[in-house]
């Protein structure tokens, strides 16, 4: 069974209860650390004043191809992990990540991300985060509910539109207006971590002018050729050497 995590960025509130949730379940392997955030915007825009980031779970992920030591796999339910005992710091991974949600520790020579709480979803829990948060920002649950409840929660927005609905495990609810904002402003991790912004605008542009092709379809279908390049680049570049 694969299972979804959606954010809905319009009902969270900041609280860091998730922050705080994630750090006390990974904290005893790695002190500190936390593979979850919130970005809080300095000038609240379009009803969101704070932003959830995290490792989206790719369905096809690019962290996991380029891995020279196959340590990064994709479980059963959806959750791509890194397995530290095969992990041999590369950081390969955190190059080819499009989402820029892979941390490589240059101390320990190891890299970490979210996990899904894999090990909770095993059980039969949810993950952490999901949990901890008091305003049901993030939902968790089989991918097809959680699907379902996202388009009618982008209903009841007025239009809104869902990133990347089959290519990922998390999915973000948010409107046109905020998609374009996030952009514009640079602010979203997922867009802002890209090679080439103007680029990215730009293709974006030819996407959705081909056959009317909506903005967020365009994305992802830049998504893709990118993901594809990024990756034979790396492997080129380690080639090279």
């Amino acid at each position: 069974m694969k299972y979804a995590l959606v954010v809905n960025p319009n009902r969270c509130i900041g609280c860091d209860r998730c922050i705080e949730a994630c750090e006390e379940k990974h904290g005893g392997s790695h002190p500190g650390t936390f593979y979850t955030n919130v970005i809080k915007l300095v000038h609240p825009i379009h009803n969101i004043k704070f932003v959830p980031v995290l490792c989206m779970h790719c369905k096809d992920p690019p962290c996991a191809k380029i891995c020279p030591s196959s340590a990064i796999s994709v479980t059963s339910f959806g959750a791509v992990v890194i397995n530290q005992e095969k992990c041999i710091g590369c950081s390969f991974c955190s190059l080819a990540c499009p989402f820029n949600r892979i941390h490589y520790d240059a101390t320990m020579k190891k890299a970490f991300k979210c996990d899904l709480c894999y090990d909770r979803v095993e059980r039969g829990e949810k993950p952490a985060c999901v949990i901890a948060c008091p305003f049901k920002a993030r939902l968790f649950g089989e991918y097809h509910e959680m699907l379902n409840i996202a388009k009618e929660e982008a209903e009841r927005l007025g239009g809104g539109v869902l990133l990347y609905p089959g290519e990922t495990c998390v999915i973000y609810i948010l409107t046109p207006e905020q998609v374009k904002t996030l952009q514009d402003e640079k602010i979203l991790t997922i867009y802002r971590e890209y090679p080439s912004w103007s680029r990215l605008e730009q293709d974006l542009a030819n996407y959705s002018r081909w056959a009317a092709i909506p903005l967020i379809v365009g994305l992802t279908l830049y998504l893709v050729r990118w993901r594809k390049k990024r990756i034979d680049e790396i492997l080129r570049g380690e080639k090279h050497e």
